[in-house]
């Protein structure tokens, strides 16, 4: 069966590397998120819809695109056999937080040094 990972906020392979390499003997797809347009759960839910398989696969979702996952297990999706939700939320666990991520480049800044010190520091001591 083919697995289908779905790639948390920074929409790209690259956190995927250490499970991509220890995946030998199962076929893999990771749908990267778009860099541009709508990134609501509802518009990426329906941009990866576009580019699922035709055939059976099981749905990784991590972090972030637990939401996009979510929105999928609400239609009817052909091939679909399961999702694993990885570290998702379906809910912001701080509003305030939430309401400021809404309107920062969130992928840009994840590339600046320190960058995972600040998030960290935001997203558990606020």
């Amino acid at each position: 069966m083919k697995l289908v990972l779905l790639p948390g906020m920074d929409g790209t392979v690259m956190l995927f590397g250490p499970l991509l390499a220890n995946t030998q003997g199962m076929e893999v797809v990771v749908l990267p998120l778009p860099n541009e347009g709508a990134q609501d759960y509802k518009s990426l839910s329906q941009y990866i819809l576009k580019r699922l398989p035709h055939e059976d696969f099981i749905l990784v979702a991590e972090s972030f695109s637990g939401g996009i996952a979510a929105q999928l297990s609400q239609q009817i999706v052909p091939h679909l056999k399961g999702i694993i939700f990885v570290a998702s939320f379906l809910s912001a666990p701080k509003k305030l937080m939430a309401h400021f991520a809404s309107l920062l480049p969130i992928r840009h800044l994840t590339h600046l040094p320190f960058s995972g010190s600040v998030i960290t520091h935001f997203n558990f001591n606020l």
